[in-house]
């Protein structure tokens, strides 16, 4: 039997219906971004919000987090395989 949380579709429409998500992750469907990068993009949203988002995203295994140990240190977001083809349909 499958189980609900792990359908692609209701995880699908379970980070759509979330207030930033669709922008962001069509951000992201583009190219890996900056934190900052992404702040700037999606005027409006706030550091905590954009923050909660990005964490939701990597719980689901939906956004990669990348830290390169160069100083300063710089940390970039990039959108998971998996989640690039749950997405594709609406974002090519």
């Amino acid at each position: 039997m499958l189980d609900v949380h792990e359908c692609p579709i209701v995880l699908h429409f379970s980070v759509l219906e979330k207030r930033w998500s669709v922008r962001l992750i069509r951000l992201l469907y583009r190219k890996p971004r900056k934190f900052n990068e992404l702040k700037r993009a999606l005027k409006g949203i706030t550091q905590s919000m954009l923050t909660s988002r990005l964490r939701e995203f990597q719980k689901k295994g939906l956004v990669f987090r990348s830290v390169t140990s160069r100083h300063p240190l710089s940390v970039s977001y990039s959108l998971a395989s998996s989640a690039r083809t749950l997405f594709a349909c609406w974002l090519d």
